[in-house]
């Protein structure tokens, strides 16, 4: 699947759960700040980029994503998770993709951590408007938020 010139998919976490008797993966990906959602592909033109393009191309089309959405920048490592989970389960490997958000983190001057979970919602809402995955796709009960407080309230 994923070219052998480029970096691969370096998950936060990766286990197995049982999940109404059956095993199954669980990709986590996680977040503690804002701008840790906007990255887009460093994959080199005479590397593997052409392939990894290729591969979200028909991602996209298999989950309804409208062709003119652009899975290469801004929230390209949001999209090559969701790449990733469509892989697995169209090949018999069932998974769930966990997003793990952070709450309460320390942020700096250049680090915007949300102290509360609205904090993230603006942020997510321009991820999804860019992305473009439809309400309704093969993945939906498969892709879960969870937003974790890191220190007491």
């Amino acid at each position: 699947m994923w070219p052998q010139s480029e970096t691969p998919i370096c998950w936060d976490a990766v286990g197995r759960a049982n999940v109404q008797d059956q095993d199954e993966w669980l990709l986590a990906e996680a977040k503690a700040d804002l701008q840790e959602l906007e990255y887009s592909s460093r994959a080199k033109e005479a590397g593997g980029r052409a392939k990894i393009h290729a591969l979200m191309e028909a991602t996209k089309l298999a989950l309804g994503v409208p062709a003119n959405r652009d899975w290469m920048t801004k929230y390209y490592q949001f999209c090559n998770r969701v790449m990733a989970l469509h892989f697995l389960v169209e090949n018999d490997q069932p998974a769930h993709l966990l997003l793990i958000y952070f709450v309460g983190d320390k942020g700096s001057e250049r680090r915007v951590c949300p102290q509360e979970e609205d904090g993230w919602m603006e942020a997510l809402s321009n991820q999804d408007r860019h992305v473009g995955l439809p309400e309704s796709h093969k993945l939906v009960g498969r892709i879960h938020k969870l937003f974790l407080h890191v220190c007491p309230r």
